[in-house]
């Protein structure tokens, strides 16, 4: 079995193309966040208000404020993230699936503490219409896959959590009311054991490898992540993965997401070869169209020339 995502033909500069390339990606979810009543569907754009909890952190918790606007399945925006008096405001980028929604932090714009590391991530949400409050709530969990400190983005492992977002859907309720009334709904009760066994297996897998620029060769520091890797699968026998491969933007798109594939593919028979059912291995062929740092100068493409490794089901 191929480790390949068929993608068809296509040209660069139009997002329809894009978003076509997008629906035809094996393994990726791109749907409508839609609670449709009455032939009418529900929009989340607007203004979002919640917190972010880190399990085994003694309960931390970040402010988080979300700005989102929807078009068709696509959401585009801006998180700002608060912790201590610090913030950092960043990017967003993500897609709608009916009642869930993912979206990637996905390039810092604003840091109001540079000695503060800040942790981009990915949030994964099931969006909910509380008729009886009155406000609309997007519930999840996230995990990180890179930090930013003193202005520059590493591979840093940040650790995984949950979220709440509220909005209010009535003139009359008032933001800090919703905090105060309604931000106790996040997921504090899931058992610490959870995090320790799924996400510790998450922690020790979700690794990015490197690649030397338009080749399938790995940079030299990625040797011993794929061993990490391996030596995991090969101890959690039950755990399945998905290889989500990435390039820089640099070249041909066609190119980029053909060179993607080959990565994850050599990747994959690595595994493979060494006694990893192929049946465990999953791909996901992204290319340049979720860069972790933005592409304006060759240490940030070198951080987007990766494969990074994906527990399913978490």
């Amino acid at each position: 079995m191929f480790c390949l995502a068929r993608i068809g033909k296509f040209e660069t500069n139009s997002l329809f193309v894009v978003i076509n390339i997008l629906n035809t990606i094996a393994f990726l979810p791109i749907y409508f966040l839609c609670i449709c009543q009455s032939a009418k569907c529900q929009n989340i754009t607007g203004r979002w208000f919640g917190r972010i909890t880190i399990p085994g952190y003694n309960g931390n918790e970040y402010h988080l404020e979300v700005s989102i606007t929807q078009k068709d399945s696509l959401v585009s925006g801006q998180t700002k993230t608060i912790y201590e008096g610090k913030y950092a405001i960043m990017k967003l980028q993500g897609i709608v699936s009916k009642n869930k929604i993912v979206f990637t932090e996905n390039e810092v714009i604003e840091d109001s503490s540079p000695n503060k590391a800040w942790c981009l991530k990915s949030f994964n949400g099931e969006y909910y219409i509380d008729t009886i409050n009155n406000m609309k709530k997007i519930i999840g969990t996230y995990t990180g896959y890179t930090n930013f400190l003193h202005n520059r983005y590493s591979n840093e492992y940040c650790v995984p959590g949950s979220f709440i977002l509220l909005q209010k859907t009535s003139t009359l309720i008032k933001d800090d009311e919703i905090f105060e009334d309604s931000i106790l709904s996040i997921k504090k009760e899931e058992p610490l054991s959870l995090y320790g066994s799924k996400y510790g297996i998450s922690y020790l897998i979700s690794i990015s490898l490197q690649f030397e620029q338009s080749t399938t060769n790995l940079s030299k520091s990625s040797t011993k992540n794929l061993s990490k890797i391996l030596n995991c699968l090969s101890e959690n026998r039950s755990v399945k993965i998905t290889l989500e491969s990435h390039t820089d933007n640099v070249g041909d798109l066609k190119k980029n997401l053909r060179l993607a594939e080959e990565r994850a593919a050599r990747i994959r028979q690595y595994l493979v070869d060494n006694k990893i059912s192929e049946s465990r291995i999953q791909c996901r062929i992204l290319g340049p169209l979720l860069p972790l740092a933005p592409n304006n100068n060759e240490y940030n493409r070198s951080l987007n020339r990766r494969i990074v490794v994906k527990v399913q089901g978490l």
